[in-house]
Order: C-alpha cells, then sequence, then structure tokens
C-alpha cells in the first residue's frame, strides 16, 4: 500500500493536497507505463505487454489509453498479472489486432475524510474551516 502524507495551506486553508512519500524510484499513483503489444491471451480476453508488471498485483484498477489498433483496450480495467511482462485485463474482449501505442496508469485513489476536526490554536486566532478570524 502507498504511503501518503497530509498537509495544511496555512492558518485557517486546510487542503487534502497528497504527497507521495514512497520513496525514488518506486512506482507512484499515477505513474504512466508504456505499452508495446495487446494479443488475445487465448481465452479471448486483451492481453498487454508492458517492459515490466513488478509493481502491479492482481486486482489493481489500470487506465489504459492511446492504443492504435486494439481500441477496445482503451478504458478502465481490472488486471490480472500474468507474468513480468503480461497483464490481462478482465471482462475484456480481443477483437483488433495491436498497431502501436499505448500507455496505462493504476488508477490509485486517495480517500480523504469528509470531516475533518481540528482544535484551533488561541496564538493564531483563526479559524480552521474558513480562515476568519476566531
Amino acid at each position: 500500500m502507498a504511503a501518503y502524507t497530509y498537509t495544511s495551506t496555512g492558518a485557517g486553508n486546510w487542503s487534502t493536497v497528497a504527497r507521495w512519500t514512497g520513496g525514488q524510484g518506486s512506482d507512484y499513483p499515477g505513474q504512466i507505463h508504456a505499452t508495446s503489444g495487446a494479443a488475445d491471451n487465448g481465452s479471448g480476453l486483451i492481453r498487454l505487454t508492458l517492459a515490466s508488471t513488478a509493481t502491479f498485483v492482481t486486482g489493481d484498477t489500470v487506465h489504459v489509453s492511446g492504443v492504435l489498433g486494439t481500441t477496445e483496450a482503451v478504458g478502465m480495467w481490472v488486471v490480472t498479472v500474468v507474468d513480468g511482462t503480461h497483464l490481462d485485463l478482465q471482462s475484456s474482449t480481443f477483437a483488433n489486432a495491436y498497431v502501436s501505442d499505448g500507455r496505462l496508469a493504476r488508477n490509485d485513489k486517495v480517500v480523504i475524510a469528509s470531516t475533518i476536526t481540528a482544535d484551533v490554536d488561541a496564538d493564531i486566532g483563526t479559524s480552521p474551516t474558513d480562515g476568519t478570524p476566531a
């Protein structure tokens, strides 16, 4: 699971900015992976070829875009990791031969609570909800 931190932008201006803390070289939310092929997996599903599937796990949701030829691969998919370079798009149907291009990104989501409770620092003297003087 990815690690996220949340910060505020100052007195009264609370924000939910996510900052990646996974370390250099880590797969980060939304990282783009180029596809180099698409084919029938033998059962009629679309199988994509990537340089590496090391940062994916079966059940990840990905967004596929820019695929030429196998345009039916474009969209949101749950994937099955087949091996070190191949992902199958669950519930897909292969129909058209791959021509070129394509990219995908894991559809990571940062879930942020809808209610934040914060203590007002009397020295600051501003409301944490709207920044007006307390």
